[in-house]
């Protein structure tokens, strides 16, 4: 039972470790295609980005807000607009959390995980009840009206050696599915941390686990967003991001 609870919390900790929300698309500046003339995206795009190296945050944001405008589906330049207004205001407001998840509705799997990294940074958490179910829904920007279901469930093997203990969610498109998965765990058997999702986990003796918060759902694409916290070898605080999907049913 340990060793599967190991590799539930190795699954956990694996993705991103980030420290600082940065400006994704000045990584890849040279790789942006010339404008063809004044009146290119792509032109606006580079100029923004220029305002922005410059911390001219005022000039720059607004000319990222009218390049989203017309490229409302391109990944990049919403996560350059959320990084502009994070830096801009200097804390993660409104605009700047509609460019994160607007950049995580359209980016790929990389993308979408340092959006949930930064949301975990922004503080951003959706409720999960003790031992209960509820509902998960899409944010605005994911233009879902699905929902996500996730059940959790405690459990506490005092008598074990070492003991342990912690929060076990599962995740579907239904209530009785999730609520299928919670009833079939049993921290007895072999492999039941397999794939999991554990938000806590302490052992006793033992190193305990991180803990884990959901930042994002989104039934229509089958993508939750979950950030783990926890301290590293060397005492400090370690943070990682990690996407789940949602099992089909049966």
């Amino acid at each position: 039972m340990l060793a599967s609870l190991a590799v539930a919390r190795a699954r956990t900790r694996r993705a991103v470790h980030h420290s600082l929300w940065v400006l994704p698309a000045m990584l890849v500046l040279p790789q942006i295609p010339a404008a063809q003339g004044a009146d290119d995206w792509r032109a606006r795009w580079q100029a923004a980005l220029a305002l922005y190296e410059q911390a001219k945050y005022d000039k720059a944001c607004p000319l990222l807000q009218k390049v989203s405008q017309e490229q409302p589906k391109n990944a990049a330049v919403w996560a350059d607009l959320a990084a502009c207004e994070h830096r801009r205001k200097g804390s993660w407001s409104a605009p700047a959390l509609h460019g994160l998840r607007m950049s995580i509705r359209w980016g790929d799997e990389a993308t979408r995980t340092k959006g949930y990294a930064a949301l975990g940074e922004a503080a951003v958490r959706l409720a999960l009840p003790h031992d209960r179910c509820t509902s998960l829904p899409a944010p605005p920007e994911a233009a879902c009206s699905r929902k996500v279901f996730a059940c959790t469930r405690s459990w506490n093997m005092d008598r074990s050696d070492p003991a342990t203990s912690g929060l076990v969610a599962f995740l579907g498109y239904t209530e009785a599915q999730a609520v299928a998965q919670a009833r079939e765990f049993d921290p007895r058997m072999e492999g039941a941390f397999s794939d999991r999702l554990v938000l806590r986990s302490r052992t006793d003796p033992g190193p305990s686990g991180p803990d884990c918060s959901v930042v994002y759902a989104d039934a229509c694409q089958g993508h939750v967003g979950v950030v783990c916290t926890g301290q590293s070898a060397d005492g400090s605080e370690q943070s990682d991001a990690t996407e789940w999907g949602i099992l089909d049913p049966d």
